[in-house]
């Protein structure tokens, strides 16, 4: 079993409820984002909906936000954790 599918069967074990594993989830890409050179280098925050400091009322199905370095535009991000043994239907991907 690689790492990654290590952490995300413990999130699934430790985790209360799906509302509770989706935070879990959205902080993880949220530090990926910031930490694998792919986007580090390109992004310089990436904040939960929660704590955008520009956030409107209603989230609108957005997890995350990051800001892109070198041009300062906003990217909404959707996060989604499935369990690996449901297949995702048609306009669910």
């Amino acid at each position: 079993m690689n790492t990654l599918q290590a952490l995300l069967d413990e999130f699934t074990e430790a985790t209360r409820n799906n509302r509770d594993k989706g935070t879990q989830f959205e902080k993880l890409i949220a530090n990926y984002l910031m930490t694998d050179p792919q986007y580090a280098d390109r992004l310089s925050d990436v904040w939960l909906w929660g704590e955008w400091p520009h956030r409107w009322g209603s989230d609108d199905g957005i997890d995350l936000v990051a800001r892109e370095r070198s041009t300062g535009e906003y990217w909404a991000i959707q996060c989604k954790f499935f369990d690996p043994a449901n297949l995702l239907g048609q306009g669910r991907h």
